[in-house]
């Protein structure tokens, strides 16, 4: 654990997206976006080690949705397109329902954490 690299990976999705729109082809708020998804990905594999069976499936969901946020967000310079309501860049860049398909992750990790913390009471 290095406060320095946790640093970085805040800092890189603030700091970095002025520098690459620079470039002349790269959107400040998209690459903040995949950026982000990054960095989300990032802490998620960094706290994965520690705590329970339902932490580490957490962290592991929490890094697989920030590196699907930072893959569709850069593919979205090759083929812009405009998601409709609740749906995500994925799913209008696939036409898969992974808006739909995190919502069901979340709401089964959620049970469990209740799950987990009712069996674990003094």
């Amino acid at each position: 654990r290095s406060p320095a690299l946790l640093l970085v990976i805040l800092a890189v999705p603030n700091l970095a997206p002025w520098p690459l729109q620079q470039l002349g082809w790269v959107d400040a708020t998209l690459a903040h976006y995949a950026l982000y998804g990054a960095a989300v990905a990032a802490l998620c594999m960094l706290l994965m080690s520690e705590g329970t069976r339902v932490w580490w499936l957490i962290c592991a969901f929490g890094a697989i949705e920030g590196l699907m946020c930072a893959t569709c967000g850069a593919l979205y310079l090759a083929v812009p397109v405009l998601p409709g309501p609740f749906e995500g860049m994925c799913d209008k860049m696939t036409g898969l329902p992974f808006t739909a398909v995190c919502l069901t992750i979340w709401a089964i990790l959620a049970a469990g954490v209740f799950i987990s913390s009712m069996t674990h009471r003094p």
